[in-house]
């Protein structure tokens, strides 16, 4: 702990509470054991076993409590074997299932359906940008928005566009504004931003609510899904890219395939058949 506390300075608020949640875990674990490695063999068995971590949790466990224990002369974590991960990512949703969320989002939380059509539209992603974007970052006039390399997970600063289909919504929301405000305020706490898992929860919550599986549906879903949706209605695929915000058209040609979605109109309906 003490050495974790002397890298706190150097450590993003994020990073520095996911890495003393590990910690925490590791010692609650271990109790009054000392840090071996059989104990700590024994610890990623109970996580795996026991608390049936998903590989990428488990993965994350194995970096960050090597990272920390080596330093300090412990052993570390480079003998226990990493877990193959699922690189499919979140489901999108189909026309069928958005349309039902949808009127559950319009009647039951308005907020929320707001907040889900600026992943859906402009692809941001919802707890490192979409909520700490401010007003200002909005410029209407060009129908754009400013994503600022500070909390842009490619950490460069750069712009996606609004659509005509949501311009008129967001104007009307936004408009008269502070624009030194955040876009999407807490309740609890003023002048700060929507808490990180705010939106998240209550969308899980909606979802668990009517029968969805929450392993494969998540808030981000709605960014998968306005992507596909771009892809089937032909925007061309470097404006797509853009407005994703990927690095190059082979990134977007292997995320759609992810998807399910490949260029295959022509096979569909041009197969001969086989009689």
């Amino acid at each position: 702990m003490a050495y974790l506390e002397r890298l706190r300075p150097r450590l993003r608020r994020k990073s520095y509470q996911t890495m003393l949640s590990k910690v925490r875990a590791l010692f609650n674990y271990l109790g009054q054991r000392p840090v071996t490695r059989n104990n700590i063999d024994k610890f990623f068995d109970f996580l795996l076993e026991e608390k049936r971590l998903r590989p990428a949790t488990y993965n994350n466990y194995l970096g960050i409590l090597d990272r920390l224990l080596r330093p300090l002369g412990y052993t570390g974590t480079k003998h226990i074997a990493k877990i193959k991960r699922d690189c499919v990512p979140a489901r999108y949703f189909t026309r069928s299932q958005a349309n039902f969320i949808i009127s559950r989002l319009e009647e039951e939380n308005p907020p929320l359906w707001f907040f889900v059509q600026f992943v859906y539209y402009c692809f941001l992603r919802p707890r490192t940008e979409l909520r700490l974007l401010k007003v200002g970052n909005i410029i209407l006039e060009d129908q754009k928005i400013l994503v600022p390399y500070n909390i842009a997970k490619n950490k460069k600063t750069q712009y996606v566009i609004i659509p005509d289909a949501f311009i008129d919504l967001v104007e009307k929301k936004v408009k008269g504004r502070n624009p030194n405000e955040y876009l999407f305020l807490s309740t609890k706490f003023p002048n700060q931003p929507t808490g990180v898992n705010t939106f998240a929860a209550q969308h899980r919550k909606l979802l668990k609510k009517y029968g969805f599986e929450t392993r494969f549906y998540k808030l981000y879903s709605w960014k998968h899904t306005g992507a596909v949706v771009a892809a089937k209605n032909n925007i061309h695929i470097k404006q797509l890219q853009i407005q994703l915000r990927h690095h190059s058209l082979d990134q977007v040609n292997d995320y759609l395939r992810q998807m399910g979605v490949t260029d295959m109109d022509d096979f569909s309906s041009k197969m001969p058949s086989i009689g």
